[in-house]
């Protein structure tokens, strides 16, 4: 019962130093030197028939002391539990020890043992050969009191509440919210992947939607092209009819005019030979240029049904595209007649009209020839 009070001091004691833990070994290294002499010396005096339990004690205290004292920072990194708690006591008896007061060899032994243990736990690895022996033969000796006490501490309670500090540890506490941290993140990475998808998909209907405006604009810049061919075409068109009305109403004047004079009985003129050819001559020539015009006019109305065509193609020449291109993937002659018959010109081409002045040297000659009668 009093050892349980004890060691509720003691904890109570490391408490209050625990703020020391850091360089705890190594600013006592002194007192670690004086004790490790004083108990060497003590051993190599010790009779052979003396007590092997406490020339084990005397050897377990050599060997963890020089341990401490050359790995100080070791022991200061992983003894913070047992500094806080009984390191000042620990020490006041290595300072007895180290004046020759061996009244209290017991309790320095137990103290160092939990030590000890406390070192084992904290260490990554296995513990040195030296020590790991002195421990193992802890459990070959009978120990008696306090000390019995504090090495049944050491091997069970002490180690339950070590475990406890670091499992209640703020580091530790957040590590097991790790788990959940770890769900949310992969919820929220699912949502945001989610969004990023519903995204992209809005964006590629934009996309679509652009691009299809952009074609429309394309095809519309192309159609209002061809609106303006097709309105200078269809002037050039009013220009050659008209042209065309009025070599047709000179051609027939002539007949017209010999039909009036017949019906109404005007004198007639008198009409010689020479006359007459010069008027055929005339009446030849103005049906040269009315068939000139009259060609003129059908390249001209044949190229205004060319226009209108293109321009009715603008309308629908992208959805054929995207269809003739899917099914041409499987029969690639399917649509050869359609665009044949379609995208084909509805007439020849324009090198077979005739020109303005094309046959313009026969008509000299024969004028000439006429002179010279």
């Amino acid at each position: 019962m009093s050892t349980d009070v004890d060691l509720g001091n003691q904890q109570a004691v490391g408490n209050a130093g625990a703020s020391d833990a850091q360089g705890f070994f190594s600013a006592r290294r002194l007192v670690l030197e004086r004790a490790e002499y004083s108990i060497r010396a003590v051993l190599n005096n010790l009779p052979q028939d003396e007590d092997g339990k406490r020339r084990f004690q005397l050897i377990f205290l050599i060997k963890l002391l020089g341990r401490m004292k050359n790995q100080s920072d070791l022991f200061d990194a992983r003894c913070s539990f047992n500094i806080g708690f009984i390191g000042e006591s620990f020490f006041r008896d290595l300072d007895k020890l180290g004046s020759d007061d061996f009244s209290n060899l017991g309790g320095s032994f137990s103290m160092g043992y939990r030590f000890l243990i406390e070192f084992q736990l904290m260490s990554p690895g296995e513990l040195p050969d030296d020590l790991a022996s002195i421990a193992h033969q802890v459990a070959d000796f009978e120990f008696s009191g306090n000390v019995q006490l504090t090495i049944k501490y050491a091997e069970h309670q002490m180690i339950i509440q070590l475990l406890s500090r670091y499992i209640h540890h703020p580091n530790m506490v957040e590590l097991k919210r790790l788990p959940k941290a770890i769900a949310d993140s992969v919820r929220e990475r699912t949502t945001s992947e989610e969004l990023l998808s519903d995204r992209e998909k809005r964006v590629n209907v934009l996309k679509e939607k652009l691009d299809k405006y952009k074609q429309a604009f394309n095809f519309v810049g192309l159609n209002e092209g061809f609106r303006r061919l097709r309105v200078q075409k269809r002037v050039e068109s009013l220009v050659s009819l008209s042209w065309l009305f009025l070599l047709g109403t000179v051609m027939l004047s002539p007949p017209v005019y010999k039909m009036y004079c017949t019906l109404f009985g005007t004198p007639e003129i008198k009409v010689d030979t020479y006359f007459a050819l010069t008027v055929l001559g005339f009446e030849l020539l103005l049906a040269y240029f009315f068939r000139v015009g009259l060609h003129g006019y059908r390249a001209i109305k044949a190229q205004l049904i060319q226009i209108d065509l293109r321009m009715a193609l603008c309308q629908f020449i992208q959805e054929y595209a995207n269809y003739a291109k899917g099914i041409r993937k499987e029969s690639p002659e399917l649509l050869d007649r359609f665009d044949q018959l379609i995208f084909s010109g509805i007439v020849n081409s324009e090198g077979a009209i005739p020109s303005t002045f094309d046959g313009l040297d026969h008509v000299a000659n024969l004028l000439d020839k006429l002179k010279s009668k």
